[in-house]
């Protein structure tokens, strides 16, 4: 029984590690096209590159506060 409890850690772990990698992967994707867009359809050049300067930083907050959250359930899982 033990055994099986072990291993259903070890599974969910690695479940949780890979959601971990895909959603810092997606939202460094959708930061690139949310940047991109904002930099092509604003007129005023450097207007658009603030507004992707914010976009840039609230995704990578974003993506730490997930990788935070990420690292410790993993962590609790190890317990």
């Amino acid at each position: 029984m033990f055994l099986l409890i072990r291993k259903f850690q070890n599974y969910l772990q690695k479940c949780l590690f890979y959601l971990l990698i895909n959603t810092i992967l997606l939202s460094n994707i959708l930061l690139f096209v949310n940047g991109t867009k904002i930099n092509s359809t604003n007129f005023n050049e450097f207007e658009g590159e603030q507004q992707a300067a914010k976009a840039q930083f609230l995704a990578s907050t974003g993506t730490a506060i997930l990788a935070g959250f990420g690292i410790i359930s993993v962590l609790a899982l190890m317990r």
